[in-house]
């Protein structure tokens, strides 16, 4: 599974890349009345792993260096009609180590986030995240982005915690990512740190899918899917129950979870 995050101005200044069959669908985008520069092509592919996979030691035959080994909170946001989820709007406050927090918010380009959607626009910048979200929810607001949070009621339906393992292989310039939840979800990511060259991007995560005998056809639900499955079965249901969270995405859940 590709996730692809691309900013308009990646795309002004990569034209040949823009007539292409795949990414010329990139450049019209329904919500792209919010500019920021702070985002960028991201191809990753995702996979499910346990701990009899060795994943680890598999890395460090081929030449992985581990990097970081940090835990994570992700908060993900919604107002009272859960109108963020219900128009795949993730607006999230990522922590890291208990030290410095992060917003971003995340947003379709065709397909909807919540099934792990191949294409998405990221917004990491407070001022993008205020404006797109009183476009949307057309409303006027004065203050700064945390009293907005505070006077739209936003609250967290989501806190995921999890612990994440890095490697880095520099000779193909990818970085594999080793998620472990708190509620016993274990998923890992392929990250391709070529932000130019996409060809080459998707031919390396090929070959490191083969080396570490991995998936390469699945759709692996993300860690909030698998959340609301776990821990808001309702919100989980009401997703479903109007096609923004798939047949096929319940369909593996069930699967890794009831063993």
């Amino acid at each position: 599974m590709l996730s692809i995050y691309i900013s308009r101005k990646f795309l002004e200044r990569n034209l040949l890349f823009a007539k292409s069959k795949l990414l010329s669908r990139f450049i019209y985008n329904n919500y792209g009345d919010v500019k920021d520069d702070s985002n960028f092509l991201e191809i990753e592919r995702k996979f499910l792993f346990n701990e009899s996979d060795d994943l680890d030691k598999k890395l460090v035959k081929i030449g992985a260096e581990k990097i970081q080994n940090k835990y994570i909170l992700d908060e993900y946001f919604d107002i009272q009609s859960n109108y963020m989820l219900l128009n795949t709007f993730l607006l999230r406050k990522r922590t890291i180590c208990n030290k410095y927090s992060k917003w971003q918010l995340k947003y379709p380009t065709k397909e909807n986030l919540i099934n792990q959607s191949e294409i998405y626009y990221e917004l990491n910048e407070t001022s993008s995240i205020q404006k797109f979200i009183q476009n949307k929810l057309s409303v006027d607001f004065n203050g700064d982005f945390e009293d907005m949070i505070q006077e739209m009621n936003f609250k967290c339906f989501a806190p995921i915690s999890y612990k994440r393992q890095s490697y880095l292989i520099k000779e193909m310039d990818l970085k594999v990512d080793l998620d472990q939840t708190d509620f016993s979800y274990t998923v890992g990511e392929i990250e391709s740190l070529k932000r130019s060259d996409y060809k080459k991007s998707i031919s390396d995560i090929n070959i490191l899918t083969n080396l570490l005998s991995l998936n390469n056809n699945q759709n692996i639900p993300g860690k909030l899917s698998a959340y609301l499955y776990r821990r808001r079965p309702d919100l989980f249901y009401l997703l479903l129950n109007k096609d923004i969270i798939s047949q096929s995405v319940n369909e593996k859940l069930n699967k890794f979870f009831i063993k």
